[in-house]
């Protein structure tokens, strides 16, 4: 019975992969159908941080090797459908480990698994909106005229590297808030323990920003603007699962002492039941 319940369970495991390869294959099929649309839709923050205005003829890209520009519009479209791909799979895990769980467990696990799937599009659009136009308009900076020209002529297989990149690490940072109410669920962590650690998750998030940001990725050394531009988020949303920690022990300790009252009352009322029982089975002897 038991060998016939885990090869139940490991064919749906099996199933449940499938469908999220074949959902990302498609993601990719159809991200490559559509590259050109892609890439100027990422390559849309540095065009606009170059000309803001729009006054030039237009932005354009090189490739100085002969399958570069071949192998950008790959690295876009097996993003998108990694990206597509995490949220698919959340999904099936979910659907997958729900059938086994009560009520109440339903509505524990049911938070993580939405917080982290509202993160990974947040962080999407925070990325476009927000994180690209200002790194783009951080390198532009450094163009010059006067004495020498110093122009941008930007490789498309580089600048799609970068924005890979930077999309892995924001997708990470925006998971933050989700493994600290796991922990909290599980009971690993309690909010005193947040609150004692925050000094240190500070240190390391600094030490992480500068080790792990674009300027390092790129082998252009360390950049503080940049460092402090990525350590606020982290710290932010560290800040975030402090919040949620104290939340929920201010809930639980808000809750009316249940435990013992509901112990005793159910078992007086199991106590009479079973007394009962035994004088109807007492009288229908007689």
């Amino acid at each position: 019975m038991k060998e016939t319940v885990l090869k139940k369970h490991i064919r749906e495991i099996k199933v449940r992969m499938v469908y999220t390869i074949m959902s990302m294959v498609l993601t990719f099929m159809t991200a490559w159908i559509y590259s050109s649309e892609l890439i100027h839709a990422i390559a849309e923050p540095l065009e606009k941080a170059h000309d803001p205005k729009g006054t030039a003829q237009g932005f354009h890209f090189i490739f100085t090797e002969l399958t570069e520009a071949f192998w950008a519009r790959t690295r876009a479209s097996m993003c998108t459908a990694l990206y597509m791909g995490t949220i698919i799979g959340i999904y099936q895990v979910w659907e997958f480990i729900k059938p086994g769980l009560h009520k109440c467990e339903k509505k524990k696990y049911l938070g993580p698994m939405m917080l982290s799937s509202a993160t990974s599009i947040i962080s999407g659009v925070i990325v476009y909106c927000v994180v690209l136009p200002t790194i783009c308009q951080f390198f532009l900076s450094f163009e010059i005229s006067k004495p020498i020209q110093i122009h941008l002529e930007a490789r498309i297989y580089t600048y799609t590297q970068m924005v890979e990149k930077i999309v892995v690490l924001s997708q990470t940072i925006f998971q933050v808030p989700t493994l600290i109410y796991i922990c909290i669920r599980v009971g690993i962590l309690t909010h005193k323990a947040l609150i004692e650690w925050r000094p240190i998750f500070i240190f390391f998030s600094f030490l992480a920003s500068g080790l792990c940001g674009p300027t390092a990725i790129l082998g252009l050394g360390g950049d503080i603007i940049m460092q402090c531009t990525i350590a606020m988020p982290i710290i932010i949303l560290y800040e975030i699962g402090v919040y949620m920690a104290l939340a929920g022990g201010v809930a639980r300790s808000a809750r009316p002492p249940q435990g013992r009252g509901g112990k005793k009352k159910r078992q007086k009322k199991s106590t009479a039941g079973g007394r009962g029982d035994r004088r109807t089975q007492q009288e229908n002897h007689r």
